[in-house]
């Protein structure tokens, strides 16, 4: 059966509205039966007076008087019945819908002004809740910001001790606003839903209590028109058949069909309102700073685990005969860190990838799903990246085309989940390997196309934050790097500036490239190499320098992806002969792969100019638009699965 409560929830104003207007319909029955009682009262009034005036009481005889007497009686029968139709309808009619009326005017006013008042409460921490969640979000970006630029003022020598002081302490203001805010997220939330159980139970108490007015309202109209019907059939037998008509038309009339038909016309399509919940702020960036702070001891512990796995990935590869396949327990020594489950995830993993490698047959659903289920946890992903490095490293680059295929259908489960998880990290050595293995194809003009086509448009990859976390933590990571050779032993601050910033912007340099090469839109590359460039304080001769490899390579992977020459130029600048495209620098990229690359490059040397420098490059950094072509390996383009 309809129900205001629960099929009108959300049409307070709409039940209210109509409720009001229902209740002028009643006010205006009134006024008709008033009106009618008024006529025949009129009416009765005009018969007394012909009595008087023409029909005294004194007999007249002959057929005159006959037909007096007869019309006398029959007018004083009628005044009589007239009078007391008039009565009947005042007291039995007027007198009732205006009690009902007075009532349900009272009773509507207060449950439209109770209603009015949930709904503006309502109204009022909804809004509260919105602008705490928008403050909160406000505060968590200002966090992340103020952390990286901290973050960054640490690993940059150059800043001064007072700066690193005064950018610690606005780091810790800017997290106790965070925290305060998150405080007063949490507490909207709370009064919010508390206050939404009691809207709930209450508006649905009024709406139920307009359908009870409606009802009785309409029970009550109804009864009035029979009454009236009743009294007028009663009253003269002329008008029995519009009356009978009337009592017909009268008890055809069901109160409900019309309660049924509004609910009908008006029923909502919407659910009922949900309790809100804390939203956290999630991105790349705020990801890595609680990796940061959470998992230092957990990263050495995987780092030992998959350190003793080696030996195991290292036979596995060579493996011909998947079910003749080395055992893991086999080369693990007694003092090895790894678990039970670490284990048997290691041997599961190693055969997906192996199997997926060879190409000799498609991985099943199963083993997909398997596969999805062990990169779903951090570890299972670092077990990943650490099984498919054994390949790069033992050189075994190429696949076969169904090999190739389950290489591509892993990858895009691993970028899934780095993308859920906002693991930049694995993101980060996804993008090396992706450039590293390739199927042969001689329709290509080097005959190779490399995984990399086929994950370049993931969504991931236009994830500003994503490049942002990337670049911060490979700073992190090189810099880390520098200490482990003791580079910063007995140099001087000015030998110390020249080696960061040797680092700083080869690093820019070759995340800059890398991010054309997956897609990301140009523009928004030079503005997070500006932002970088500041935070670390290069000069503007580097910064001009990276700007303009960044152009270049921007033109010239455009010309690779496109045959129509209009599309290459980029429109702020002047129209010019484009120097020939370099493709990807293979050597750029191993910088990204940390302490997984197992093979220690060589230490970048630092020498003091006896000037001011202008142009600072890192030892070994290979620059993608001057270096030979027969040095580099060329990458096909995209091609469509």
């Amino acid at each position: 059966m309809a129900s205001f409560g629960r099929d009108l929830w959300d049409k307070f104003e709409l039940v209210s509205r109509v409720a009001s207007d229902k209740l002028k319909n009643c006010e205006d029955l009134i006024k008709i039966i008033t009106e009618r009682a008024n006529v025949e009262e009129s009416y009765v009034k005009s018969l007394e007076k012909i009595l008087t005036s023409y029909l005294p009481s004194t007999p007249v005889t002959g057929t005159y008087g006959n037909i007096s007497g007869i019309l006398r009686e029959y007018l004083r029968d009628r005044a009589d019945q007239s009078r007391q139709l008039v009565y009947s309808m005042r007291a039995d009619v007027i007198e009732q819908l205006n009690r009902l009326f007075k009532h349900q005017t009272n009773d509507t006013k207060s449950l439209s002004s109770a209603g009015k008042k949930l709904e503006k409460e309502l109204k009022f921490l909804l809004e509260k809740l919105v602008q705490a969640k928008q403050k909160y979000l406000k505060t968590a970006r200002e966090y992340e910001g103020a952390t990286i630029v901290a973050e960054s003022a640490k690993l940059n020598s150059e800043v001064t001790a007072n700066r690193k002081s005064s950018l610690a302490s606005k780091l810790i203001a800017t997290a106790r606003e965070h925290e305060e805010a998150e405080r007063e997220y949490r507490q909207s939330i709370i009064d919010y839903n508390t206050f939404l159980d009691r809207y709930n139970r209450e508006i649905r108490e009024i709406l139920d209590y307009f359908q009870r007015l409606e009802k009785e309202r309409a029970k009550a109209m109804q009864d009035s028109l029979f009454k009236l019907s009743v009294h007028e059939s009663v009253f003269t037998k002329t008008t029995a058949l519009n009356v009978d008509k009337v009592q017909k038309r009268s008890e055809t009339i069901d109160s409900s069909v019309e309660i049924e038909d509004f609910v009908k016309e008006h029923k909502t399509t919407r659910e009922f309102y949900t309790k809100a919940i804390f939203e956290a702020h999630n991105s790349f960036i705020y990801a890595s700073i609680d990796r940061q702070k959470a998992l230092f001891v957990e990263n050495r512990a995987h780092e030992a685990i998959l350190e003793s796995f080696k030996p195991f990935y290292e036979k596995f590869i060579e493996a011909k005969d998947l079910a003749n396949a080395p055992k893991i327990t086999d080369f693990l020594r007694p003092d090895s860190p790894a678990h039970r489950d670490d284990i048997h995830r290691a041997q599961r993993l190693a055969f997906i990838v192996h199997k997926a490698w060879t190409g000799d047959t498609e991985l099943s659903p199963d083993e997909l799903m398997d596969f999805e289920r062990i990169v779903r946890e951090e570890f299972g992903r670092k077990l990943w990246t650490f099984s498919f490095q054994q390949y790069r490293i033992a050189g075994k680059f190429v696949v076969n085309e169904l090999g190739y295929k389950g290489l591509v259908s892993l990858l895009l489960i691993v970028l899934n989940e780095a993308m859920r998880s906002r693991d930049a990290t694995t993101a980060k050595k996804l993008m090396v390997l992706a450039l590293t293995f390739y199927k042969t194809d001689p329709r290509e003009k080097e005959g190779k196309v490399y995984l990399h086509a086929e994950i370049v448009s993931h969504p991931l990859w236009k994830a500003s934050d994503l490049w942002e976390s990337a670049i911060l933590d490979s700073l992190r990571e090189e810099f880390a790097n520098q200490r482990a050779y003791n580079l910063d032993s007995g140099e001087c601050l000015e030998e110390a500036i020249i080696r960061e910033k040797n680092i700083v912007f080869g690093q820019l340099g070759s995340f800059a490239f890398n991010m054309l090469m997956f897609e990301f839109d140009a523009q928004e590359v030079k503005n997070l190499i500006s932002k970088f460039c500041k935070h670390f304080t290069l000069s503007e001769p580097l910064i001009k320098e990276l700007m303009s490899n960044i152009e270049q390579s921007h033109r010239g992977l455009a010309r690779k992806r496109s045959p129509d020459p209009r599309a290459h130029n980029d429109i702020r600048q002047p129209q010019q002969k484009q120097p020939e495209f370099i493709s990807f620098v293979t050597s750029s990229l191993r910088s990204m792969l940390g302490s997984e690359e197992h093979e220690r490059r060589p230490p970048i040397k630092v020498v003091p100019p006896p000037k001011p420098v202008e142009t600072i490059k890192a030892e070994g950094f290979v620059d993608p638009l001057t270096a030979p072509l027969d040095e580099l390996p060329e990458l096909s383009p995209k091609k469509s699965t």
